[in-house]
């Protein structure tokens, strides 16, 4: 079991294994941050089901939850899978599918 405290742009702080860690937030330009709980939560069950580890799994949802608020609004930001792997191993992701999604969401359907 694990227990993961997100404390926004000061990181988070886990609990596992009799051990306590911390990890700094991801450096991205914030830009929103409305559903980035939603999309971390979303982002760690995502990751224990591709079989992460708990920690692991806490790692990828601070990445997910980081993408998230590079955009405006609760959906244009959401990361796809190969983002996040990309963000994880590179520090980078790429902005081109964000950048379409933000324009779809900002004009009337």
């Amino acid at each position: 079991p694990v227990c993961v405290m997100k404390c926004g742009g000061r990181g988070a702080v886990a609990a596992a294994d009799g051990r306590r860690y911390h990890w700094q937030a991801e450096k991205v330009r914030v830009t929103d941050t409305v559903g980035a709980g939603d999309d971390f939560h979303g982002g760690y069950l995502a990751a224990l089901c591709m079989g992460r580890t708990g920690l692991g799994a806490a790692r990828y949802a601070s990445a997910v939850s980081a993408i998230k608020c590079t955009a405006i609004g609760g959906r244009a930001g959401i990361p796809t899978r190969p983002m996040v792997e990309q963000y994880l191993r590179e520090g980078t992701f790429p902005t081109e599918e964000i950048l379409r999604r933000t324009a779809y969401y900002s004009t009337e359907h």
